[in-house]
This record gives structure tokens, sequence and C-alpha cells, in this order.
């Protein structure tokens, strides 16, 4: 991953594509979190690059807010960096609960858990995380032996090739990240299991 670091600090989708993108950006930043936090020796001057770009996109630097599921995802990779941008949190919390908007788009659940889990990477104490579970609670919709988290369609970014099962996989990684005895957990993970067609998902 260090070697296709961008000179802007970001990851491009493809080695031949001609920009870095914020969805694989956001991405790859938390990939180096996961292997530092597993012992390899990330470099400080990678770990600031990517943190500025990611900064610089969800405008922290004036440029303008991206889609809320992009802009969650990219603040929870700014969180695990260590990284407050307490404007665009404060921002995109405000939308979750119709009290603000992100460019007048609807935050989808899936930016709701990767919300929750910022807020809980820079405090675990933080009140707002648990108005947002128990908000993704009450989306839950029972499915066969599981639950599933139906998303709105307005919220998704578009061409983001989206699936329930995504949804569905981000909210269990959130809980098990910030509520891990939430007893939902196991009925979320029998609900992906079920999904499964021919032993994979549909991406």
């Amino acid at each position: 991953l260090l070697a296709l670091q961008r000179e802007d600090g970001g990851f491009a989708p493809r080695p031949g594509a001609r920009r870095s993108d914020l969805h694989t950006s956001a991405r790859c930043a938390a990939a180096l979190v996961a292997a530092r936090r597993g012992g390899v020796e990330i470099p400080a001057s990678a770990v600031a690059q990517i943190a500025g770009f990611l900064s610089a996109q969800v405008g922290t630097t004036g440029a303008p807010a991206p889609h809320p599921a992009l802009l969650a995802l990219a603040l929870r990779s700014l969180a695990l960096l260590d990284v407050s941008a307490t404007t665009q949190l404060d921002a995109l919390y405000l939308a979750t609960s119709g009290r603000g908007s992100v460019n007048g788009r609807t935050v989808p659940l899936h930016a709701r858990a990767w919300l929750m889990e910022a807020l809980h990477a820079l405090d675990p104490s933080d009140v707002r995380i648990e108005e947002l579970h128990q908000g993704l609670r009450e989306a839950a919709l029972e499915r066969g032996d599981g639950v599933t988290f139906p998303e709105d369609p307005d919220g998704i970014v578009p061409g983001a090739l989206h699936t329930p099962d995504l949804t569905d996989a981000v909210v269990l990684h959130a809980l098990l990240t910030t509520r891990p005895s939430d007893t939902l957990i196991p009925r979320i993970a029998s609900g992906l299991i079920g999904s499964m067609r021919r032993g994979r998902w549909s991406t």
C-alpha cells in the first residue's frame, strides 16, 4: 500500500488511474491503521500525508463536503488516525437526526454506523454514540433467522455498487467495535450468512 501512495497523500482505485480517490484513500488509511496496530512500522510521513489528503477531501480546507456516506467513511478513517474533524463530525451527526443536512442528502444507515465508529475512536464516552446505536436498532428489520438494515435509495452513493449486504456488514462491524454485547450481533451475522448464494455475496 505504501508503494501505491500518491504524491498528494491519497490512493487511486487502480494503479493507472489519474487521480486519488476519496473512497479508496479512506479504505487504505484504515488498513494502514490496522497494520500499525498489528505491529507494522508505518512511516509518520505516510500517515501525515493520508491524513492531509482526507482532511482536504472532507472539507476542512474549504472544499465542499462529499456525499454523506463518503464523508462518514473518511471521518472514520481520520478518527482512526487520531484526527478530529469536529465541524464535519458535528454536521454529519445533526444531519442524521434531521437537524441539519450534508448537501441536502439523506444520511444512509451505513454512514451512521461509520459515524458511530468515528465518534468512538475519538471518545468512547461520547453520548451521541448511544443515540446513533438506538437509531440503528430501531431500523433493524426481521429477515428469516436474522435481521437486515434496509437503506433509503436516496442515501446511496451513485455508482457505488452498494448492496443491502454491505450495509449489514458495516453495521455489524460498528456494533462489534462500539457495542460488542449487543444482542443483535449474532442475528446480523446470521442474516449475512443466509444472504450468501453459492458461497458468496452479490458483490
